[in-house]
């Protein structure tokens, strides 16, 4: 009898366990497969369309003396999972341009289409201040995407920026032409879904970053709770981002977070 009663107990455990892994299965994935299985054919046609076979994609990373090595990883899982022509604008501190550039030409990458910038500190000059933990957003690199136009005034196209710590795992493409809203001027990716932000405790709402009590803030009818975006991936025209002033609209936030 008691022989029989553990193997019972071993079988409930057994159910309760792929109860749970099913359960936590669900949850963790099933939300993102439904949202791609539901979009309708046209829906999915209208993310991949304009394509021009023979159009050079431009993609920006920035990075300093610290990550340059995420900046080779990255340009790495670009151009071997994409048979496009590619142009790497790299933004880099005034140390590091002749470091990256030595790099990138003893190695492989020597072959890809690139060229090196260093970003001019200066732009950012009393416009800094973090409130949270992590130091490294204090970097002035972390700010160069703000400048992209500047940066790069002979683009008159889509660009798409990275962080250096990211790595491509499909074609750069599909990113590069992904359909903007009309009047639209960047595609960002909203920061509240996907594995990551459901295994965090952080609920990634404009709440958990933004001053409500501002006068400056109430002005804008922002709704706390609507999901913040997030900034390490995005496509832009530059075209409409300089006719819309989006960098100065953007020091202007910075010179304000500093009072």
């Amino acid at each position: 009898m008691i022989f029989e009663m553990g193997i019972l107990s071993a079988r409930r455990v057994g159910v309760l366990l792929a109860i749970f892994w099913i359960g936590a299965l669900c949850y963790f994935w099933l939300p993102d497969a439904i949202k791609y299985i539901s979009k309708s054919d046209t829906e999915k046609s209208v993310e991949e369309d304009n394509f021009s076979l023979d159009q050079t994609l431009h993609v920006c990373i920035a990075s300093d003396h610290k990550t340059l090595g995420g900046m080779i990883a990255l340009i790495n899982s670009i151009i071997i999972n994409t048979n496009s022509e590619v142009k790497f604008h790299l933004i880099v501190d005034s140390q590091s341009v002749d470091r990256v550039t030595i790099w990138i030409k003893s190695t492989k990458l020597r072959y890809i289409d690139f060229e090196v910038k260093a970003f001019p500190e200066e732009w950012v000059d009393g416009k800094i201040k973090i409130r949270a933990g992590r130091k490294e957003l204090a970097s002035p690199l972390n700010y160069a995407r703000y400048y992209l136009p500047r940066l790069f005034p002979d683009i008159n196209d889509r660009i798409v920026y990275i962080d250096d710590d990211c790595i491509v795992q499909g074609d750069i493409k599909f990113l590069y032409h992904m359909h903007i809203r009309p009047g639209h001027w960047a595609a960002f990716s909203e920061d509240c879904e996907g594995v990551n932000k459901r295994l965090s405790r952080l609920s990634n709402v404009y709440a958990e970053f933004i001053d409500f009590k501002n006068a400056n803030v109430k002005k804008l009818n922002m709704k706390p709770s609507a999901c913040s975006f997030n900034t390490g991936v995005f496509v832009t025209d530059l075209r409409l981002w300089d006719k819309n002033n989006i960098t100065q609209q953007l020091e202007y936030w910075m010179e304000l977070n500093t009072k």
